[in-house]
């Protein structure tokens, strides 16, 4: 809030207000309008002699009531009566000042109520003429009774020429009347503003905040000055003290808003709203809607009226060309290889349709691809086809067979091709293991495949084939079969080791397989009663604790012509062999104790009478 106190003027008694005044005049004797005042004891009529240059306060004629010597000390020089109003609120001033000569007038002032108490007085030297009339005015009062009185006496003796002094503008006024302190007006309104119901004089002076007269009358304001706002006004009117009024002064926001000045594209229009709410409308085309449709550039005005104020706005329209854009032609992008779409265009703003904003686009993969360009509101936009070639595979990585192979077929489309051992064809017969590699061209583009890893698998086979052979009925024989390349081997029991062990004649086979096939070899066994009674143990305790220490062939016939015993592990490992029949096995092999565990023998011998060895494959368990 805006607010500035002035005081200004020659003040005698400044005593704070405590009511709002309107000024309105009760009595005023300026001497200036044939109006003499009769309450006078001594002095001349008016004059405009000397001293005019400081006489008549309010700027007029300059004539005043002059007072002459010849007084005694306390004489009345000045009495007056003024009719008054019991309950109203008033205040009494006069401009006083030594008329000349030394010394300056020394007087007494009182103003005294209808009950004889004096509310008002002063005592003292008065200022010469040329040094400023003096003002006395009382605070303000509230009549108690229908009359008060202002008297003046001299305090000089008889016969001095200081007690000469003059009068002027005697003013009583009431307080009982208030401003106008509110005004709403339009925003634009330059026109005065009167804060005053009536002028009461117009020697009334007031100052506004902003230091401007308002045009020179009282509680007139130029509201073209000022914004809306609170404002103080100074009243300096003579005699009352300085007043400061609190003025609000609101608008009536009243504005035609077009915004800003505005362009649209070529060949399309727009429209142009002004204000909602208003009580009218007025385009320079003389049409009445709270809008403007228009289709070319130029200049566009409306005033809009509401509650009897108006304003007017203009806005500038543009008409603007849509930016070009060029993508190019639909092109094909290579494997792996980024593109990066790039438009020929004046634009200066870019919208891709991922919602990009960059003046340019990265892609990798094909589909169609647009861009919308702008200046300002204006748009274009341009599409473009990528087709990227499919990459290069050869398939997943294989396996093949001993004597097979396979063909991998490529695409016959692409315009050249290399493999990694050089060859130039379309396809690839593969018979070996390795890696395989190739690259071809197509539509510019260099295109390299994946690496195909072959491995190759050999067929399966068995080694040492199994040989025929005779043994004694019930005397077991161990056969056995290998098979190279980690191919699995079942028997004809469906027995998974490598050996197996048979106690009766007959034809037996064992088969090697692998994913690319299966091997298979026989053997025929021959089986006779033997005359001698061997005894072997099925186990034996080689714990040296002279028990059932040793393991051997023991028999009711010696082996003359032939005899070979071989121990084996359950994988087939030979742990003891003999040609010796009184060497017995210890349970060791290499120094070492064999574990507990079930072992395989073989026994080979003839004896005298025998036409052919005898053949003795078992078992024997080993405990410690």
């Amino acid at each position: 809030m805006k607010k500035l106190i002035i005081l200004s003027g020659f003040c005698l008694f400044c005593i704070p207000l405590f009511s709002q005044c309107d000024w309105t005049t009760v009595f005023l004797d300026d001497f200036e309008h044939d109006n003499i005042d009769p309450g006078y004891i001594q002095g001349t009529a008016y004059t405009n002699g000397s001293p005019s240059f400081s006489g008549a306060k309010n700027g007029q004629k300059g004539l005043y009531l002059n007072f002459i010597d010849n007084i005694a000390v306390g004489t009345t020089v000045y009495d007056r009566s003024f009719e008054v109003c019991a309950g109203f609120t008033y205040k009494l001033s006069a401009w006083v000042c030594s008329r000349w000569g030394t010394p300056k007038c020394d007087v007494d002032i009182d103003v005294i109520d209808g009950n004889g108490t004096v509310f008002f007085h002063y005592s003292g030297l008065l200022p010469y003429a040329n040094e400023g009339w003096m003002q006395f005015n009382t605070n303000e009062f509230i009549a108690t009774e229908s009359s008060i009185r202002l008297v003046i006496k001299s305090n000089e003796s008889n016969g001095s020429s200081g007690n000469d002094f003059a009068m002027d503008d005697i003013l009583l006024e009431g307080c009982n009347r208030e401003i106008e302190q509110n005004f709403a007006i339009c925003s634009n309104d330059t026109s005065n503003i009167n804060l005053f119901d009536s002028l009461s004089t117009n020697n009334i002076n007031g100052i506004w905040s902003d230091n401007l007269l308002g045009g020179g009358y009282l509680g007139v304001y130029n509201t073209g000055l000022n914004d809306e706002d609170s404002y103080s006004y100074l009243i300096q009117n003579g005699v009352c003290p300085d007043s400061t009024q609190i003025v609000d002064i609101t608008y009536k926001n009243i504005i035609a808003d077009l915004g800003n000045d505005t362009s649209f594209c070529e060949g399309q229009s727009i429209k142009l709203f002004a204000n909602l709410g208003m009580d009218s409308y007025l385009w320079q085309d003389s049409s009445t809607s709270n809008y403007l449709q228009i289709d070319s550039a130029g200049e566009y005005s409306v005033s809009v009226t509401k509650d009897g104020c108006s304003d007017t706005d203009t806005i500038s329209i543009q008409e603007i060309q849509p930016p070009y854009v060029n993508l190019g032609s639909d092109t094909v992008g290579c494997p792996g290889i980024d593109l990066r779409l790039s438009p020929t265009t004046n634009a200066t703003g870019f919208k891709w349709q991922d919602g990009s904003t960059e003046s340019s686009l990265k892609v990798n993969k094909s589909g169609q691809y647009y861009v919308k360009v702008s200046i300002n509101q204006c748009v274009n936009s341009d599409t473009v086809n990528v087709t990227y070639l499919r990459p290069l595979t050869l398939g997943n990585d294989t396996t093949i067979c001993e004597g097979d192979y396979f063909t991998l077929n490529i695409d016959t489309t692409y315009e050249d091709y290399s493999w990694s051992d050089g060859d130039k064809k379309d396809y690839k017969d593969i018979h070996y293991d390795g890696e395989y590699f190739l690259t071809v061209k197509k539509l510019g583009c260099t295109i390299d495949s994946d690496t195909l890893t072959v491995k190759r698998t050999l067929l399966p086979r068995i080694l040492e084939p199994m040989i025929d052979s005779l043994i004694c009925e019930n005397f077991p024989l161990v056969l056995k079969a290998y098979a190279d390349r980690n191919e699995g081997i079942v028997w004809h029991d469906f027995h998974t080791d490598t050996f197996t062990i048979v106690r009766t004649g007959g034809v037996y086979w064992a088969k090697a397989y692998n994913e690319c096939g299966e091997a298979i070899d026989s053997v025929k066994i021959s089986s006779e009663d033997c005359e001698c009674n061997d005894y072997i143990p099925n186990i034996f305790t080689p714990n040296k604790d002279g028990l059932n220490d040793y393991f051997g062939f023991q028999s009711n016939c010696i082996p003359s012509k032939y005899y070979n015993l071989k121990i084996y592990s359950r994988w087939g490992d030979l742990l003891f062999d003999s040609y010796d029949y009184k060497e017995k096995w210890d349970g060791t092999h290499k120094g070492r104790v064999c574990p507990t565990g079930v072992y395989s023998y073989i026994i080979q011998l003839q004896y005298k009478h025998d036409r052919g060895k005898r053949t003795i494959s078992r078992r024997i368990k080993i405990t410690h």
